[in-house]
């Protein structure tokens, strides 16, 4: 049994925070369907299912539905299982609730309500539907322990937040809920980093939807060897967009072509956050104009470039000079007292610690540098 495990498509969404670049974003995301119909496909599986937030709003239009089922068309007969979330909740005269849904192939299964769906005759998925907002409830309590004799195939689908989480109040899920139940797999939604616990796991959303979220992007293709095994999981990259978040200090030219080699693969499909620290005054204009040129050529672009306070060469060497001169009166008290310098404690380096000649000839070194940088600063 192979399975594609999905979840928090959330079409429709705002995204506000693109600015202009938010209408364009919402189509990437029909893009990203297509391309999770299209690895269905490819991957032979016998299933898709769609672990909730379908949908980013009850109040999804209908043009949108419509472009969300013609692309299911594309899956031919195999099954889609699509699980109402919080976000999406079943509500009288939502997204589930339209009169389009009559019209969809028999293999596109709205799954309204807690009942098992015998998908196969060797394959049944336990669904657990949303129906508001929040609840403090665990919405796979439903799901029956497997019957003695039972052969099947026997999959959870659920939207909810695994105990295992940091936020983890609404729709609450157990980590044994699986083990309890008698499932071989029991696929998560809400969460959008993908997780794996056991036979429990997060697909994450196909999508980023903001840069909090980390390694977005993703479906599962799911292997179930035969009933009773444990799952066999593995990521398959979907997004049509590079979210990514930097923060990059740039002190010589080379900081800045590395930076531009990184990112030249991906400019057309980049949504960044980019945050640089200018550590040479001299290089500012270098980096705003690539900041300008990226901004032009990547689909969204904020960034912050800072100059960083130069620093002199005094700034630099005085905690040097407070240690050496530290280092220096501690060898003298311990001659006076008849001892040799002791290596406890004492600056070192490449592991061993620095004769008395050294130390003192270390500091008139340092000595002479902020001589020649004083002189040079008063020229």
């Amino acid at each position: 049994m192979r399975i594609l495990h999905t979840a928090d498509w959330q079409i429709g969404a705002h995204l506000a925070f693109l600015g202009e670049g938010a209408a364009a974003a919402r189509e990437k995301r029909f893009e990203t369907v297509a391309t999770l119909v299209d690895l269905a496909v490819a991957e032979a599986v016998d299933c898709v299912l769609v672990a909730g937030d379908v949908f980013d709003s009850p109040d999804l239009s209908e043009a949108s539905l419509r472009r969300v089922l013609t692309l299911l068309e594309g899956l031919g007969d195999v099954p889609v299982v699509l699980l109402p979330g919080n976000h999406d909740p079943s509500v009288p005269g939502g997204v589930w609730d339209r009169a389009l849904w009559k019209h969809v192939p028999s293999n596109v299964l709205r799954a309204l309500t807690p009942r098992e769906l015998e998908v196969r005759e060797d394959f049944a998925v336990y669904p657990c539907p949303v129906r508001q907002k929040s609840s403090r409830l665990d919405p796979t309590r439903w799901i029956p322990k497997r019957a003695d004799g039972d052969q099947r195939y026997r999959v959870g689908l659920a939207h909810g937040a695994l105990d295992v989480l940091p936020h983890r109040g609404n729709f609450p899920i157990g980590t044994g809920r699986a083990e309890e139940a008698g499932l071989d797999y029991l696929a998560l939604g809400d969460w959008h980093t993908p997780m794996v616990q056991g036979r429990i796991a997060y697909s994450g959303s196909p999508e980023p939807g903001s840069f909090r979220e980390r390694d977005s992007g993703h479906a599962l293709i799911v292997d179930l060897p035969e009933p009773g095994a444990e799952p066999q999981i593995e990521q398959r990259r979907v997004a049509a967009l590079a979210w990514q978040k930097l923060v990059r200090r740039i002190d010589h030219e080379a900081d800045l072509g590395a930076l531009a080699r990184a990112l030249h693969p991906l400019r057309s499909e980049l949504v960044l956050d980019l945050q640089v620290e200018i550590g040479d005054t001299q290089l500012v204009a270098a980096v705003e104009d690539f900041v300008e040129e990226l901004r032009a050529e990547a689909f969204f672009l904020r960034s912050d470039c800072q100059a960083l306070p130069q620093r002199s060469l005094d700034d630099l060497g005085q905690p040097l000079a407070s240690e050496l001169d530290a280092e220096l009166l501690q060898a003298l008290h311990d001659l006076e007292n008849g001892g040799s310098r002791q290596n406890a404690g004492a600056l070192q380096v490449d592991g061993a610690a620095l004769t008395l000649e050294e130390l003192v000839e270390a500091r008139r070194q340092l000595s002479l540098l902020a001589q020649r940088a004083s002189d040079g600063a008063t020229r």
